[in-house]
């Protein structure tokens, strides 16, 4: 990994699950080496869930089950949308594989980002074309790529 920010460790994996009326919501990534990114998930019966999946770049190939994910069952390629491929997905449980630049690289205060930001949960905190600067330090996603703010 490269340098971050005192006292941060870069975050190599997460999941969570939520149980609604229709059943267990799962989700979990894992960061597998410095490119190497897989996703699994489980959509309920009886519901679809959108997938904002973020890779290297629109060309990257993304995987489920070893299977182009736009040919695998259940799955439906939305398109490329701020740095994500965008698939909705119908009932079941899905292993996503695919490469993410995970290089890190440092961002100055006065820096503007063209493309969106989001936090590590995946909730986007700007739109296109802002300024960094009132960002807390930390770890940010931006066009498929990793920076830190310090």
């Amino acid at each position: 990994r490269e340098t971050l920010p005192s006292g941060q460790q870069l975050i190599t994996r997460a999941s969570g699950h939520h149980q609604c009326n229709y059943g267990d919501i799962r989700s979990a990534w894992q960061a597998v080496d410095k490119d190497a990114f897989t996703y699994d998930c489980t959509v309920p019966v009886n519901t679809t869930a959108t997938l904002r999946l973020p890779v290297a770049d629109e060309q990257t190939m993304v995987y489920e089950g070893g299977v182009v994910a736009s040919e695998s069952e259940g799955i439906t390629y939305v398109g490329y949308q701020d740095g994500c491929q965008v698939y909705e997905l119908g009932s079941g449980t899905y292993h996503f594989t695919t490469n993410l630049k995970t290089g890190i690289s440092l961002t100055s205060y006065e820096e503007t980002v063209v493309a969106p930001v989001f936090d590590l949960s995946g909730r986007i905190l700007r739109t296109d074309n802002t300024s960094v600067s009132d960002l807390r330090p930390g770890v940010y996603i931006t066009d498929g790529r990793k920076f830190v703010i310090k």
